[in-house]
Order: structure tokens, then C-alpha cells, then sequence
């Protein structure tokens, strides 16, 4: 499990701009702990509960907001609900998704509309609690129209444009 820990250090060492980080990023650092500190202020991390475990050693919500406010990251522990954990100590809990979701590459799909945001120059708070709230609700509007049993990641990626729609008009 994982990358290559010497291009991961690279990446993490060519500036300082925060970086989102999920899956065998976060397994690499998991197996490679140097390259904790490596990881920009502000970045993201999105893991799964398992991934959690093998980064901070356990998935429990007050353990992940504990790693969040001491490496000064924003953690996206991933599940339902799914729950952004902030440097400042915010923890928030996004009621949107559903079981539906847990499919493969779901949460590539979490990690592109994240990554998306920030590269429109979103901050990394305002990306990690917005790219949730957008992908869990075009998660929901693809559970509405086909069921949470037969979803695919591309039938959340199809729905995000319904997604941005709800946002407009949405007052959050």
C-alpha cells in the first residue's frame, strides 16, 4: 500500500501551498512518518476510517480532530456522516450522502471536487466543507434516481452539476 516515499517527498517539499491528501498519500506518510512533517499547514486529508487508523492510530472522532489541530491540517474522516475536522478545532458533521457511496472510487471523486475547488482558489476550509457538502448531495441525487444498491462513482460525478444548482440555491 502506497507510493513511492521518495516522489511523495518531493511533492511535499517543492512548496509550501497546501496539498490534498488521500489514500496512498496517506498510506506512504502511514509507513514513512518523516514525511509527516513534509505535509503544508492547511492541507487536506481525506481518509477512510482504515486509513485513519494507520495514519493516526485510530478513527475515533475526538483522535482525528486531536491530529487535525496539532498538525494544522483539515481532516475529511470520510464515512456517514462524513466529518471535517479543522485546525481551529471545529469539528462539523455534513448529513448529506448515503450507503450508496461506498463504492469504488467514490472518494476520488470526493478528492477531485476538493482539489477542483482549491485550484478555483478556495481556501482550504471553505474546499474541504464545500467539496463534502457537494459530493454527498450529488451522491444523494443519484440515490434518488437510481437507489443506493446499483450506484457507481460516475453516477455522483453525473449529478454534481445537480448538486451545484441545490448550492445556488441554498442558503448555507
Amino acid at each position: 500500500i502506497g507510493i513511492n516515499p521518495d516522489l511523495l517527498h518531493r511533492l511535499l517539499s517543492a512548496d509550501q501551498m497546501a496539498k490534498v491528501l488521500d489514500a496512498d498519500a496517506l498510506n506512504t506518510v502511514a509507513q514513512n512518518r518523516e514525511l509527516e512533517k513534509l505535509i503544508p499547514t492547511y492541507s487536506i486529508l481525506t481518509p477512510h476510517p482504515g486509513e485513519a487508523m494507520r495514519l493516526i492510530g485510530s478513527s475515533k472522532l475526538e483522535d482525528v480532530a486531536a491530529y487535525a489541530r496539532t498538525h494544522c491540517v483539515y481532516v475529511v474522516l470520510k464515512g456517514h456522516p462524513t466529518h471535517v475536522c479543522t485546525p481551529e478545532g471545529d469539528v462539523f458533521r455534513l448529513n448529506v450522502g448515503n450507503a450508496g457511496m461506498a463504492t469504488a472510487g467514490s472518494g476520488d471523486v470526493l478528492t477531485g471536487i476538493i482539489t477542483g475547488l482549491m485550484a478555483q482558489g478556495y481556501a482550504s476550509r471553505e474546499a474541504a466543507l464545500l467539496g463534502v457538502w457537494l459530493h454527498g448531495t450529488a451522491g444523494d441525487f443519484a440515490a434518488d434516481e437510481m437507489g443506493e444498491n446499483c450506484m457507481l462513482a460516475r453516477d455522483i460525478i453525473r449529478h454534481l452539476p445537480d448538486a451545484f444548482r441545490k448550492l445556488k440555491q441554498t442558503k448555507i
